[in-house]
């Protein structure tokens, strides 16, 4: 094993943390697409529901619970290797 071999691999493993191998530049643009969605369908759907009597929230609840539950299988999917 050659000194750059070891000392990348010591490297790597001092590095490691949960956000260890994410491109932060994509992250916050993906981070503020998903607000800027969010904003959008709330804004889009809050007058008629309350109009109608309906909760003005509904859509704006949804689409969080939604963006929750990708986010959870996202991180999961980062865990199980590539090859199975």
């Amino acid at each position: 094993m050659s000194q750059i071999h070891a000392r990348q691999r010591l490297y790597r493993r001092s590095r490691q943390s949960l956000v260890h191998g994410f491109d932060p530049v994509l992250t916050a643009v993906v981070g503020l697409l998903l607000f800027v969605g969010t904003l959008l369908v709330w804004a889009a759907t809050r007058d008629w529901y309350t109009r109608n009597g309906l909760d003005g929230q509904y859509y704006l609840k949804r689409h969080i619970i939604n963006i929750l539950i990708g986010l959870v299988l996202a991180y999961g999917g980062i865990g199980t290797p590539a090859t199975v």
